[in-house]
């Protein structure tokens, strides 16, 4: 491994990066196509008109695809807790080595790491760009020979200067900062430019995202909804783990630049019962007390009951190990709620409860539907 260059604050190349074995390996790899590259890619590589969004038609057929494999490595650590997954033990030697270089700063904690497989046909390339929040971006070139006339350099652009050319030597890695402009210049050869493609993604502990919100909603459930609670012989909620595994459970998030009211309602008419069968809106800007969570499904449920909705308020409090970090509200059928709730009753599923959740919530829910729907 031998630092090459450092480019001003933005990137850094590496030559001779892998060992030789693994080098290999990765070249030889039967790597699957499971994504098309992004059109707008090469839209205006060749041909170049008059107007700079119109691409020249008689030279578009020379374009040609990117073939991409993503989803070779996926790795995610945050606040210590590790999630990672290798589509094969190569591609998590690589991710070692990847952490371990002493020539960037590679991250111990709080990350989010993709890696995927990049095959550049004769006459494919990218154009500029920057590669958004992703705080390290990696090329490393697989292919066993490269000739300098053969193109496909990356043209890195400089503050005060032109842009850099570097090459794609084989076994050379290029790391680049995240919005940092840069392309890929075409291939002049019917040789693949073949690279492995990595994204380092910083997470932030103290901000929450939709996509940890997501992930948040999910592992309450399999933590506290499904498993097969002592107390009852059955999950806290039957069904919860059939309706994820139907992939009827729908997530909705409050943006923080519009009125809750506003947006739920938004969702409610597109909710679609027959294919979802919980809707749950998770509101991470505000802080409620349960009693206001209770009395905020309680003014949907007037409002809604009699348009077959049932709603309930759910706060974090509620499991003391929960990871929840704020509350949400659950959108349910209500013909379906109540026929699921009956089932449960008939088995004794609430005589393990309280008497008083059973009076304020299984009966009382009964009460109000049969008043809406229960023919006399």
């Amino acid at each position: 491994m031998k630092l090459n260059m450092l480019i001003d604050d933005s990137a850094v190349v590496i030559d001779e990066f892998l060992p030789n074995d693994l080098l290999k390996q990765l070249a030889d790899y039967k790597y699957i196509p499971n994504k098309a590259s992004h059109s707008n890619w090469n839209s205006t590589l060749f041909g170049l008109t008059d107007s700079p969004t119109k691409k020249s038609e008689s030279y578009s057929a020379c374009l040609n695809e990117v073939f991409v494999n993503e989803g070779l490595a996926e790795v995610k650590i945050f606040k210590g807790k590790k999630e990672e997954y290798f589509k094969d033990d190569i591609f998590k030697r690589l991710f070692n080595i990847l952490q371990t270089c002493p020539f960037y700063p590679f991250p111990k904690d709080n990350y989010y790491f993709l890696m995927g497989m990049y095959k550049y046909q004769q006459y494919s390339g990218i154009n500029w760009h920057d590669d958004g929040e992703s705080s390290l971006n990696f090329t490393i070139y697989i292919h066993p020979h490269w000739h300098k006339n053969w193109g496909g350099e990356i043209l890195i652009e400089q503050k005060d200067s032109h842009p850099l050319a570097i090459g794609s030597d084989p076994n050379r890695l290029v790391c680049i900062k995240n919005f940092v402009q840069h392309k890929v210049s075409l291939t002049a050869t019917p040789t693949p430019r073949h690279t492995i493609q990595c994204r380092l993604k910083l997470i932030n502990p103290n901000v929450i995202t939709d996509e940890m919100i997501r992930e948040d909603v999910r592992a309450w459930s399999k933590d506290i909804l499904e498993p097969i609670n002592k107390t009852l012989k059955k999950p806290r909620c039957p069904y919860a783990g059939q309706a994820w595994k139907d992939n009827k459970v729908r997530i909705e998030i409050r943006q923080k630049d519009k009125p809750y009211q506003e947006q739920l309602d938004e969702h409610l008419k597109n909710l679609d019962f027959a294919k979802t069968d919980i809707l749950l809106f998770c509101d991470p800007h505000s802080k409620y007390s349960e009693d206001k969570a209770v009395e905020t499904a309680g003014l949907y449920n007037e409002k809604y009951n009699k348009d077959n909705i049932y709603f309930l308020g759910h706060h974090p409090n509620v499991h003391g190990n929960s990871t929840l970090r704020y509350s949400m509200i659950l959108v349910q059928n209500f013909t379906d709620l109540v026929k699921a709730s009956d089932k449960l009753e008939k088995t004794g599923f609430y005589t393990h409860f309280k008497a008083d959740f059973y009076s304020h919530t299984v009966k009382r829910r009964k009460e109000i539907y049969n008043k809406f729907f229960k023919k006399n």
